[in-house]
């Protein structure tokens, strides 16, 4: 039986064996990395990121007006749980 350390060094392997590029952009390796930032208290920098990639592709003004909008809310206000650090 695994432990609880075990089952995360093993995910680290198995992400680190990944290029990044195709974590990103595959939705299983998304999910996978997004378990594994979520271990390392850290879930809040790649959901940060697929916010800001889906905002580059929308076009509608008030709908990208409202997805900035809900980006600074979540990510970048002082008073968000699941504030980033941009600096």
């Amino acid at each position: 039986m695994l432990t609880a350390i075990d089952k995360r060094y093993r995910l680290n392997q198995r992400i680190t064996s990944v290029r990044s590029e195709r974590l990103c952009c595959d939705a299983g390796g998304r999910q996978m990395f997004k378990t594994f930032l979520r271990s390392e208290y850290s879930e809040e920098n790649m959901l940060f990121w697929i916010a800001c990639e889906e905002l580059k592709h929308e076009s509608v003004p008030d709908v990208v007006e409202e997805k900035a909008r809900s980006i600074y809310d979540d990510y970048i206000s002082i008073l968000s749980p699941k504030e980033v650090c941009l600096s």
